[in-house]
């Protein structure tokens, strides 16, 4: 999805339900640097170089990254009409520009429609849920796979609080006493010294992301492990998505790692998020003797 077919599906959302985007707001700001970036690279008029694009990236930079997977996230609520969602897109629309908690907040927030949504794509039944439970956050996104299966979304925003987080989502599961999956993105924990990677073949972003994927895991491996080890946490998903922007063409793309880890430490590395269901469907038929659908 290009970056203004991304800001026109927000925008359409937020339209079809009758739910205002303030400009003040977090959400309103990323649309912003958003179109930025758009209008820097539509037509370069007569004064304007090429530099001046890549400067556009570089100031868009992860504003991008959000919008993009955003709209893709909630293209694929709409189609697959996911409950409760104008409620989920008021939430969003709450948080505040110069707010520290509300920056973390919206970005767990625009996180678990990611997630969501990936589930949404492999034809799980997804629910966001109510939030009033006591928090210290305010607003919150939740959501269960089928009103079953719990799913704790995690964003650290540096390496040292990776497993830090991976735990706080397996405290929630315990917490509530049901079997699900902790799902924590390490995009902004394993950055890039840019918030884009200008590249010429996405193959080697992705390379690139497995070898720093591969050195966390090998340092963390064990106390990960250990984390989840006879928990709630059924099983860990662990997603990392990179923005890469072409110079020539002025493409964007979003190549991506998504891993999901058993408590016994077995890798599911196809059809993650369907065999983490699928697996959870099981157990819950051993259980109760009937088949979860």
């Amino acid at each position: 999805m290009l970056p203004e077919e991304a800001i026109s599906a927000v925008q359409r959302m937020f339209d079809a339900r009758t739910v205002a985007i303030d400009p003040a707001s977090i959400l309103g700001n990323l649309l912003g640097e958003a179109q930025k970036f758009v209008d820097a690279t539509k037509d370069l008029r007569a004064g304007r170089t090429d530099a001046e694009t890549d400067e556009a990236a570089v100031q868009a930079g992860g504003s991008l990254l959000a919008v993009v997977r955003l709209g893709m996230a909630l293209q694929a609520h709409e189609a697959h009409r996911t409950p409760k969602l104008t409620e989920t897109l008021i939430n969003l629309s709450s948080f505040r520009v110069g707010r520290d908690q509300h920056d973390d907040q919206f970005s767990e927030a625009e996180y678990e429609l990611h997630a969501a949504s990936q589930f949404v794509g492999c034809g799980h039944r997804v629910a966001f849920v109510d939030t009033k439970s006591p928090s210290r956050f305010d607003q919150r996104v939740e959501f269960m796979l089928g009103y079953k299966w719990p799913v704790e979304c995690k964003r650290p925003r540096v390496r040292g609080r990776i497993l830090e987080n991976i735990k706080k989502a397996t405290d929630k599961l315990n917490e509530r006493a049901q079997p699900g999956i902790a799902s924590v993105a390490l995009e902004s924990a394993l950055p890039h010294s840019l918030p884009f990677r200008e590249t010429f073949n996405v193959e080697e972003v992705r390379h690139a992301i497995s070898e720093e994927f591969g050195r966390w895991w090998e340092a963390e491996s064990k106390e990960v492990l250990k984390a989840i080890a006879g928990s709630f946490s059924r099983y860990l998903i662990l997603n990392y998505t990179a923005l890469t922007y072409t110079h020539d063409t002025g493409e964007i793309g979003l190549p991506s790692l998504r891993l999901g880890l058993t408590q016994t430490g077995e890798w599911i590395q196809t059809d993650v998020c369907s065999e983490c269901v699928r697996r959870l469907a099981h157990e819950r038929e051993i259980v109760t003797g009937q088949w979860v659908p």
